[in-house]
């Protein structure tokens, strides 16, 4: 299955084997991989470098490494915790902006429902309506939205059946999620929000799909204007 490493080799260079073992469904999700023995026979390396190959892949949220009689190295299904916290220190060290993420926004998620056409069935639709009126009833009982309320864009971004698009958006949704907490924005703030999320799905039960992607470029773009105006009130000191 794998290669003999031919000289005494950094641990990444056996990781980067087993990983293509990942990717090309050699070994699937759920399955474990060789004994260690036979790792080290088959890749003629020592135990500690086998073993730090191993960490090298853990690291990565690839592989779970069970102790124990019964145990063993499993692969893993994707861990977006882990991705999303490696990105998310990337962009934070290159200054991310927040009109980059809106920018961003305002490219995928209207481009995601379009899309999406043939997708919005009345059980999809239905999810939809329900995030909502669960938000109505946050409010009408004083609570912020602020976290439910961006399940319905993740939701959204599920019926496109594009993994890397899904994944983009939870990724952005969260980094949103983490900039409202530290601001104090104004008070109807969340009812604009939740305003545009209910006139999506207005449209979406129309099949309107096109306005309903209007509707969501202009919803995203005055969410940005919103949290940027705060940013730069903060920041000159204005109330």
């Amino acid at each position: 299955m794998y290669k003999p490493i031919q000289k005494k080799r950094k641990a990444d260079e056996i990781a980067e084997q087993m990983e293509n073992s990942i990717v090309t469904g050699e070994i699937k999700v759920g399955e474990r991989f060789p004994y260690e023995k036979d790792l080290i026979k088959q890749f003629g390396a020592s135990k500690a470098t086998v073993r730090e190959s191993l960490k090298i892949l853990e690291s990565k949220g690839l592989v779970e490494i069970r102790p124990g009689h019964n145990g063993g190295t499993y692969v893993k299904g994707g861990d977006f915790n882990k991705s999303s916290c490696v990105l998310a220190h990337y962009l934070r060290i290159n200054n991310l902006k927040l009109s980059d993420l809106t920018r961003v926004r305002m490219i995928i998620e209207p481009a995601i429902i379009r899309e999406s056409e043939g997708n919005f069935t009345a059980e999809n639709i239905k999810k939809l309506r329900d995030i909502n009126i669960k938000c109505r009833e946050l409010m009408s009982k004083g609570k912020s939205i602020a976290v439910l309320e961006v399940e319905f864009h993740k939701a959204l971004s599920t019926f496109v059946n594009n993994t890397l698009l899904t994944f983009l958006v939870e990724f952005i949704e969260d980094l949103l999620i983490k900039s409202k907490k530290e601001m104090s924005l104004p008070a109807d703030f969340e009812e604009q929000v939740l305003t545009y999320h209910e006139k999506i799905v207005e449209y979406l039960e129309k099949g309107e799909i096109e306005n309903a992607a209007q509707t969501m470029f202009f919803h995203v773009r005055d969410v940005g204007a919103v949290m940027e105006k705060y940013k730069e009130n903060e920041e000159t000191g204005v109330k």
